[in-house]
């Protein structure tokens, strides 16, 4: 089979409804169209609504079986991340070059699109952007630069004549984010008041209008701020303002925000209805934003292919400029320069809160404006402007970046300039006289994605979508926030190799613990410690007499472990508090998300150490004596890190216990099940093996006469994993430890001491097990070796709360994700607290089955997932009265 490249993209995202087609292209064409845009970082929600939107014309295209050449042709998507910066994007652009790629749907935005275009041009490769409204993108002279929406010439004139006609603005004050796009934007907003003759007003607090040149992630925080300061005036912007990342980062300080969009609003675009549905219907979520849009890209390029008859750029380029083609937007059809013809810019977005229930929403509530009474041409343009050549109102420009210090620049309307150094986003305070620090301190800080995650929590870019089912919001969490969680932690104790060491209670634990605690304070919840070193962080809610909802698992790890391995369950936890704030929702019951220590018992036996000890499975006494290989105890461990709580380790009312957890094993994955419905783990036995033998001298000991020991041993390996068979699929045999003495390679070993393990959920079936072990220790006699079996850790199988799981599966169903009953092979802390109240658990996949493993790994959309499934576990649980 031969294939094409339209743009092969490297990293490649082959979605579900193209394995059909296979049988029908099978000797055909596989035309690969690539699409560029923001998959990390601030703009990742966009970028994802993007290739949401190809992947669905992607799959339209191929039920219509198509014949290109006279050949039958399957189409693929791949995306590529430009991170929404323009180097990356020319690094982009060239890769696809390289790779003699023919074509490519993408990027998002002017400041990407603008440099790529170039790269995309020179290897006459058609480019069709979904968005890159800037007017200067298709003003550069390539014959191969496309665009399916209007150009902010349009948008900017014609809301300058909104603010002033419509919303009667008198006073108005421009900020602009200096990049190609919000520059250009502001520039002609700019011009749209000097020809009505309104002058900007050089200072902020005064304005009863601000209008933004920026994106929806700068445009949310600004918004707030300026409802923080008080300022009695409405923001205004265009070109990417009105989305679900704007809605809820803005949250209720959204309030009167207005924004002229290119193109229509969806439920009014001639296919707007049907795409929203199946959008809808394949991926559970709203549209972002541009998804129909980059539909129409994805389509117009492959109806230029059909209609010259083949997939070479030279010959669908010239169809390409000759289209007319009818889209879920409107018509597509492209002037001299690849504009869209007759754009529409109708709608006029207000931002309104309104309750539904109890639950808060936001809505977009679109106002169609006629164009005849918008024209240029009634009058406002014979005006003269008053005053000068006025500037944009203030400017944001970067000047350099050094470890955490920012240097910012505000240049003001008479070319003052300030210059601020911010050395820590998340507590600088910047003041100067015309009293916008605050706002540009937000706006510098938004631009960066490091400041927003490590340093100004206040402004941290949402993922959050709400999907309204029967009056109450189905809320998620927020992705993007809980990934940037994960990779920081994952830097404590980190290794070379990508895994990390972050034992019990070691320097690298205490960082942890604090970064965990310091994240919880900044939220705004409580953080308690007793004295085995348990960290119980409260959200509280409406009733405290209730028994709380917990949730939670440990950050410690196994030496050369992986970064997912319990703290997937205590980030997801701060997640789901974190997004319990984002959407200022009351529990009725406190949430307590709790990190347990020594889970892993790599540093101190045994695992699961302080669980047991709040659960009451050992005594204080006990755990705080148990001691690792230097000889320290956990109560000396736990006194130098200072996280030796006062309060005695000792069990509170518990009304449900949740621990999301990867599986740790391959059954997910290889079933491509998104979740796992723990209904039980497996009951655990551990046993140290000494067999005696007798040391001789390797030359001069004929076989008869020896005493071998670790022949012995090597019979007892195999009678145990025979063991292990015999109890299949469930049963677990291993040993996992041997020490051989006197380990010289010319004497007959006298001694073996080794671990047997056995996991089983059935304790009739531990029972057998462990009777087998026996019987095989005593047959090693007939060796001459004698076989000690000590039990040194009896762990019974648990049957988790099926109240727990009910509720689990309610929210996996009305997410629409998969999911399958599994039994944990693993210990964990929820088998422990199930003990003494009612619990479960909740499994996403890891890469290939891998943990305890530098190479553990898991993908970011089986993150988000579970995220969202224990979100709603606990909310359920946590608003029953």
């Amino acid at each position: 089979m031969k294939t094409v490249k339209i743009s092969a993209l490297s990293a490649a995202i082959l979605l579900g409804g193209l394995a059909s087609t296979s049988s029908w292209a099978a000797d055909g064409e596989t035309v690969v169209i690539g699409l560029a845009g923001p998959l990390t970082g601030p703009s990742a929600r966009i970028g994802k609504d993007l290739e949401n939107g190809a992947q669905l014309a992607i799959d339209d295209i191929n039920k219509q079986h198509p014949t290109i050449g006279g050949k039958a042709v399957t189409f693929k998507l791949q995306s590529e991340d430009d991170q929404s910066d323009p180097r990356t994007a020319v690094a982009v652009a060239q890769r696809l070059v390289d790779s003699a790629v023919a074509g490519v749907v993408g990027h998002w935005n002017t400041g990407t699109s603008i440099p790529a275009a170039r790269v995309y041009h020179d290897a006459g490769i058609a480019q069709v952007a979904p968005v890159a409204t800037g007017h200067a993108y298709t003003q550069q002279g390539f014959d191969t630069s496309f665009r399916v929406m209007g150009h902010d010439d349009d948008g900017g004139q014609l809301a300058g004549q909104y603010a002033v006609n419509t919303l009667k603005a008198k006073r108005i004050a421009v900020i602009d984010d200096r990049t190609a796009f919000g520059q250009g934007l502001a520039d002609q907003f700019i011009k749209s008041l000097e020809a009505q003759g309104v002058k900007i007003v050089d200072r902020h607090k005064n304005a009863d209008l601000i209008f933004f040149g920026g994106v929806d992630s700068q445009a949310a925080p600004l918004a707030r701020r300026i409802k923080q300061l008080g300022m009695n005036a409405t923001l205004m912007g265009a070109g990417g303002f009105v989305s679900q990342t704007f809605l809820k980062l803005a949250q209720k300080e959204g309030e009167g925000v207005v924004a002229l969009e290119p193109g229509l609003p969806v439920d009014q675009m001639p296919g707007g209805k049907a795409f929203e549905q199946a959008y809808q219907a394949r991926y559970h979520t709203h549209i972002e934003l541009h998804a129909p849009f980059a539909y129409d890209a994805t389509r117009v390029l492959v109806a230029a292919m059909e209609k010259a008859d083949s997939v070479e750029p030279s010959d669908y380029l010239p169809a390409l400029r000759a289209i007319s083609y009818s889209g879920v937007t409107g018509q597509i059809a492209f002037d001299k320069e690849g504009n869209l013809k007759s754009p529409s810019f109708t709608p006029i977005y207000e931002i309104l809160v309104r309750e539904i229930g109890k639950a808060r929403a936001q809505a977009v509530i679109g106002e169609a404006i006629e164009q005849a009474a918008i024209d240029a041409g009634k009058g406002f343009a014979s005006k003269e402007p008053n005053g000068a050549n006025i500037k944009s109102f203030i400017a944001l420009q970067y000047l350099w970046e050094k470890d955490n210090a920012l240097d910012v620049k505000v240049i003001d309307a008479d070319d003052q300039q300030y210059n601020y150094n911010v050395t820590r986003c998340r507590y600088a305070e910047m003041y100067h006289e015309m009293g916008l620090g605050e706002i540009g301190h937000l706006l510098s800080c938004a631009r960066d994605e490091k400041f927003i995650v490590g340093y100004a929590p206040d402004v941290e870019l949402t993922r959050t979508t709400t999907i309204m089912q029967g009056g109450q919001a189905m809320i998620r969490v927020n992705a993007e926030r809980l990934w940037s969680t994960l990779e920081m932690m994952a830097q404590i104790g980190g290794t070379p190799a990508g895994g990390v060491t972050r034992l019990a209670l070691s320097e690298e634990d205490r960082i942890a613990r604090n970064l965990l605690r310091d994240w919880a304070l900044d939220a705004g919840f409580t953080c308690d410690v007793d004295s085995m070193g348990n960290m119980f962080i409260r959200r509280a809610g409406k009733n405290p007499q209730l028994a709380p909802v917990m949730t939670g698992s440990h950050v410690d790890t196994q030496p050369l472990g992986g970064n997912y391995d319990g703290v997937y369950g205590v980030l997801a936890g701060l997640e789901l508090l974190r997004t319990l704030n984002d959407h200022h929702l009351e529990t009725e019951r406190d949430i307590v998300l709790v990190n347990w220590t020594n889970e892993e018992g790599a540093r101190f036996a045994p695992a699961m150490l302080a669980s047991g000890v709040w659960t009451g499975q050992f005594s204080e006494a006990y755990a705080h004596a148990r001691a690792d290989s230097d000889g320290i105890s956990v109560g000396e461990a736990l006194e130098s890190i200072g996280y030796r709580g006062e309060a005695p380790a000792r069990a509170f009312p518990v009304h449900a216990c949740y621990e999301l957890h990867i599986e740790q094993g391959p059954i997910l994955e290889d079933e491509a099940l998104d979740i796992g419905l723990v209904r039980a783990a497996m009951g655990q036995r551990w046993f140290t093996l000494t067999l005696d033998g007798f040391a001789a001298h390797a030359g001069t000991t004929p076989m008869h006469s020896r005493r071998d020991a670790l022949t012995a041993f090597s019979e007892l390996a195999l009678k145990v994993e025979e063991i292990g068979y015999r109890h299949a699929p469930d049963g677990r045999a291993t040993i996992g430890m041997a020490q051989v003495t006197p380990n010289s390679r010319n004497v007959v070993p006298s001694r073996v001491v080794c671990s047997v393990e056995f996991r089983h959920p059935a304790l009739t079936a531990l029972e057998a097990m462990e009777a087998a072990l026996h019987k095989v220790a005593e047959s090693l006699s007939l060796r001459g070796v004698a076989a000690v079996v000590e039990r040194i850790f009896d762990y019974a199988p648990i049957a988790f709360d099926a109240e727990c799981l009910a509720r689990t599966e309610k929210a996996v169903a009305e997410l629409g994700y998969s999911a399958k009953p599994m039994v944990s092979g693993a210990g964990h802390d929820a088998c422990y607290v199930s003990k003494i109240a009612p619990a479960s658990m909740i499994f996403i996949p890891c890469v290939k089955g891998i943990s305890h493993n530098e190479a553990e790994r898991i993908l970011p959309e089986w993150s988000e997932k579970g995220a969202n499934v224990l979100l709603h576990s606990v909310l359920s649980a946590a608003q029953e009265k």
